[in-house]
Order: C-alpha cells, then structure tokens, then sequence
C-alpha cells in the first residue's frame, strides 16, 4: 500500500549522487560535513603552527643617530621554519609611499642600497643596519614574519642634527639699573629636532614660559618684573638640550648680571675709645656698584695730621687727645645718592700725663 503522500520507494527512490530530491539532501549533508571537517583541520593546523610559531627573542628598540653615522636596529626570533620569511618595513608619514618594504630575509631591495641585514641569519638574527644616515631614514620600523607568537613594536628612529652654534643670549649687554625690569632672551638657530631651552639661575631651573618657535630656531625669556641688588653677579645659563643623552649633549651658555646700586655704609663699631699715645683704627664698610669713592672727614674740625687712609679704613698711628671728635665715612658714585657713617674717637688720657704736656 503506498504512502499518503503518494511516496512510492520502487518508484520516487534514486541512487546517492542522482539529481532527486534524496540526492540532493544526500549533497547538503555530504556538504555540511565537509565544511565541519575544514573547520576541525584548521583547529588542528593553528594548533600546530601555534606549537611550532617563531618569538622575538629581541625587538627592535627606539633609538636615535646623529646624522652621517650608521645605526642598528637589532631583531632576533626563535622557532623560525625554513618557510618563514623575516620582513623589515618601514612607515614614513613625509615620503611619497609611506609604507616600504625593505627586505624579505636576507635580501634588501634595490632602492635601499644603504641598508643590509647583519647578523647570524641561520640563528635568527636579522638585524637592520643603515649606514651614512639621513634625515629622510627617520620613521618607524617593524620587523616581523607570518607565523610568529606575538606583534611587533614599532621601532622609531631620530635622526639628529645637533644645532651648528651653542645658544645666544640677548639683552644683557649693558648694566642694568636696581629697581628696573630685565628680559633676556636666549635663542638656538637650526637643529633637528629643535632643542629644549631652558634657564638656570646657577643650578637651579627657572620656572619659565614654553619654548616659543621662531623661524628655523627657538627662543625663551628671562624675566625680572624688578631688579633688586641681590641680583647682582647672578650667574644665569641657557641650556638647549635635544633629549638624547647618549647621542647629542646639551649646548651650555652663560651671563652674568650686572645690576647697579646706589652705596650704603655699615659701621661696625660707631665708638671706638683708644688712650692717648695708642693706636686708632676707624672703618665702615661699603657696599655699591659701581665702587664707589670714598671720602674721610672730620666734623667741625680738620683732620689729624697724622692718619693713614686705606680706601674704607682710617689709621691715626700716634693718637692725641686732640684728635678726638666725630669722623664720618662717606661713598659716592654715579648711581643714585650717596651714603654717610659715623664714628666717634673717644681719647682717654690721665691727668700725668697732661702735667707733663
């Protein structure tokens, strides 16, 4: 008795592989076990590869080179097969091309003729070595190959073009005046990259503005709102560093300020007694700049005939009791007004000693 359907085995039955309705469900299912067995043999091969996949054993580093030198950047690997193919690239944003190709395993392409790979290649090293460097080398690096465990880092490499002079300063060519503002300017022409400038105050950094750019070089300021004289003799430098010490050293210059003040006058000792026939010392101590002229008087009298004048100090060798009285130091200079101290030379002598004048 036939089917409900209507499905009749001696008649609606074919062979696997005829062109029926069961050979081509027969197909779909051959179909989807071929596609699973596809999907296991690739599980099973990236098993493999990751068993047998090659790693860094050394990545290339950043690093930097003065210009015309050679450089290398290092790469080695481990569990290389002898279908692996060990790839140099480079990415290089200002070039036409951007990215190159530089050399597949040993072999480097014609239009980097400065450039081959050193090492011990059967080892695994593959290391890129660029000779007479140039500015247009700069860019990053990678090194790399299909089957290895792991990405790579890109290498970035400076070429550097220290600046041909050391910094100048500016604005301190002249004295300048206690009270009054000062900027200096310190500026490095040329140079790649362009250097850092940055000001000290003997050892100490100032805390400046930004490096501002100018033209093909760079430039910062020194401030003072307001000089005082305890600026006077500051040693100050400006230092254009480039930021790669074990390549190019900073570029060192310095200035001394020269800050002019009016003079003051410090007495030590204001009285000074001493006996008559003795010895008198009088002094003040002054502080200007420029050096100022100094001037010994005596008040409302004249001075001794016997004195001594060293410049801030007055010497009486023989003292009298005439010589007692007020004697004043004075400092003059062409910066501001002058500056006065006093000092007043008290003689003791003993009534003997006057029987016997």
């Amino acid at each position: 008795m036939p089917f409900a359907t209507g499905f009749s085995p001696s008649k609606h039955s074919t062979l696997p592989g005829s062109s029926g309705k069961g050979g081509s469900y027969y197909i779909g299912m051959r179909r989807m076990f071929g596609i699973r067995a596809a999907l296991v043999l690739l599980v099973v091969l990236s098993g493999v590869l990751k068993a047998h996949a090659a790693v860094y054993r050394t990545v290339p580093q950043s690093t930097a080179v003065l210009l015309g030198h050679d450089v290398t950047l290092n790469c080695s690997l481990s569990g290389l097969s002898e279908q692996d193919v060990v790839n140099w690239h480079w990415y290089n944003r200002a070039s036409q091309a951007k990215h190159h190709h530089i050399s597949a395993g040993s072999v480097v392409a014609p239009e980097f003729s400065r450039y081959s790979i050193v090492g011990d290649t059967e080892g695994g090293e593959f290391n890129l070595r660029i000779q007479n460097a140039r500015l247009e080398d700069e860019g990053k690096y990678q090194c790399s190959v299909f089957s290895v465990d792991g990405v790579s880092r890109d290498a970035k490499l400076t070429v550097i073009v220290p600046p041909p002079e050391p910094p100048r300063i500016t604005g301190n060519s002249n004295p300048h005046r206690v009270g009054e503002g000062a900027v200096l300017t310190c500026r490095s022409e040329g140079g790649s990259p362009l250097p850092r400038l940055s000001w000290y105050n003997g050892s100490v950094q100032y805390n400046q503005s930004d490096t501002e750019t100018s033209g093909n070089g760079v430039e910062v300021n020194y401030l003072v709102p307001r000089l005082t004289k305890w600026h006077n003799g500051a040693n100050l430098s400006c230092r254009a560093d480039q930021h790669f010490p074990g390549t190019v050293q900073p570029q060192v210059v310095w200035t001394v300020l020269d800050v002019q003040y009016p003079p003051t006058v410090t007495v030590s000792r204001p009285q000074i007694t001493v006996v008559e026939g003795g010895s008198a010392n009088l002094s003040c101590v002054v502080d200007s700049n420029p050096v100022s002229h100094i001037t010994w008087s005596r008040l409302g009298d004249h001075m001794p005939p016997r004195l001594e004048i060293r410049g801030q100090e007055l010497h009486i060798p023989v003292v009298s009791r005439t010589d007692s009285g007020t004697y004043q130091c004075e400092a003059d200079s062409s910066v501001g007004q002058g500056a006065r101290g006093l000092i007043n030379l008290n003689v003791l002598f003993t009534a003997h000693t006057e029987q016997e004048a």
